[in-house]
């Protein structure tokens, strides 16, 4: 819900349900007991949103007793009950659906509880979606979300309409998705804690040091102090072995390891060692002001020498699928391949196929004879490359890809043709 929704319908809720809270205490008998209608509800029927602070009556009835939470009966999942009880309250309509399609979410939140099993140690060597990892998701846990979400869109269609529905829709997920709980479960909990705690000091400090100069050089200076700092200050909290799991899980280079490194699927010890090599580099020029070609050049050079590394630690073979995992077009058909239930030998096909095609269209640009003549070579090799790849991937695959944004990637081949999208 939007804040400044948030803030009209608690102000309205305070004024509109004042006077129910003072005919409230209005029925209070004289012995100082309370009456029936004015029994506090049990907790499971509050409402949880939005939160309403009710104003202290100014009658001295008030100043012997302290006025109740304000409350609903229960609805026992009838939302147009509740509906019904709030515009009697005289609420505005569009106050209305905002109250109760929170209270669906909340719902239906509470339905799915914690959803996945419990999951196993934090694997960081695994690709993809880091998300995904913190439930163990099995199949029918994912299934009985994907039901959970269309009853719940079912509900708030009927309550707000079918054009209105997507407005008041949220992430339905359990509550117990922490990455950071998850990511760092190696250590204890009192030790997480201190790790975000000083993960908040120095994040500040940061936000600090940016705002210090208007420079750009002065504040990518500081910020590099500042960081180098953290890390220091991180080594010292958690030793050696501690902050090389830290590394392994939570840094820069990690992440964008598990990013750019789907259908390579490292090994434990690939990723250790390739993390290693990786991260020595973006240390070293993290955040660090470059001056002119001579560090450009530097940089480039330092980078070769990292590739040079890997691909020493790896072997030729293993090496070309490091590379291949990082190609656009590669994750590209992965991510296409996998939607249908492909194997990951079809996106590995698919991306040796683009790369002959890519070479020929280079060789056709550096001797054709005159323009027409490229330009109709190019449209050839494009309608050939397609042809291959819609056999290797099939008519209904193919589809897919070309209604894919990764289709554009196709055009530094040649033309697309005709009956292109």
């Amino acid at each position: 819900m939007r804040l400044g929704v948030a803030f009209a319908v608690s102000l309205a809720l305070n004024v509109a349900l004042a006077a129910v809270v003072v005919r409230q205490f209005a029925r209070v008998p004289a012995e100082g007991g309370l009456s029936p209608a004015a029994a506090p509800l049990p907790a499971a029927d509050r409402i949880a949103e939005p939160t309403v602070t009710t104003p202290r009556p100014s009658a001295p009835l008030a100043e012997t007793r302290t006025p109740a939470p304000l409350l609903l009966p229960p609805v026992d999942g009838d939302y147009g009950e509740l509906m019904s009880r709030l515009r009697e309250m005289g609420l505005p309509e569009d106050m209305i659906m905002d109250v109760v399609a929170a209270r669906v979410n909340r719902d239906f939140r509470a339905r799915l509880g914690d959803g996945a099993a419990a999951p196993g140690p934090f694997e960081y060597w695994r690709t993809g979606d880091e998300v995904w990892q913190l439930g163990r998701w099995t199949e029918e846990d994912a299934l009985r979300l994907q039901r959970l979400g269309d009853e719940r869109r079912a509900v708030l269609a009927g309550l707000v309409g079918e054009d209105s529905v997507d407005d008041y829709l949220v992430p339905l997920t359990p509550n117990r998705l922490r990455y950071w709980d998850y990511a760092l479960d190696y250590l204890s909990p009192a030790e997480r804690r201190e790790v975000v705690r000083l993960r908040q000091r120095y994040v500040a400090r940061m936000s600090d040091a940016m705002k210090q100069s208007r420079r750009e050089e002065d504040r990518m200076e500081r910020a590099r102090e500042v960081w180098l700092e953290e890390q220091q200050a991180l080594l010292d909290l958690l030793g050696p072995e501690g902050k090389e799991q830290y590394d392994l899980r939570v840094s820069q280079t990690a992440h964008a390891m598990r990013s750019e490194l789907s259908g390579f699927d490292p090994a434990p010890d690939e990723f250790r060692e390739i993390h290693r090599i990786r991260k020595q580099l973006d240390d070293e020029w993290n955040m660090r002001v470059q001056h002119g070609d001579e560090d450009y050049q530097a940089y480039q050079a330092a980078q070769a020498d990292v590739e040079a590394q890997i691909e020493d630690y790896l072997g030729s073979a293993r090496y070309a699928e490091y590379t291949r995992a990082r190609d656009p077009f590669y994750q590209g058909m992965l991510e296409v391949g996998r939607s249908l239930s492909l194997p990951d030998e079809t996106a590995a096909a698919l991306h040796g196929i683009h790369a002959d095609a890519a070479e020929q269209a280079q060789r056709i640009r550096s001797t054709a004879g005159g323009a027409r003549d490229m330009n109709a070579a190019l449209a050839g090799l494009r309608l050939e490359t397609e042809q291959r790849m819609e056999s290797r991937m099939g008519i209904d695959g193919w589809r897919e890809v070309r209604r894919s944004s990764y289709y554009r990637m196709l055009d530094q081949i040649g033309p697309r043709p005709p009956d292109a999208p």
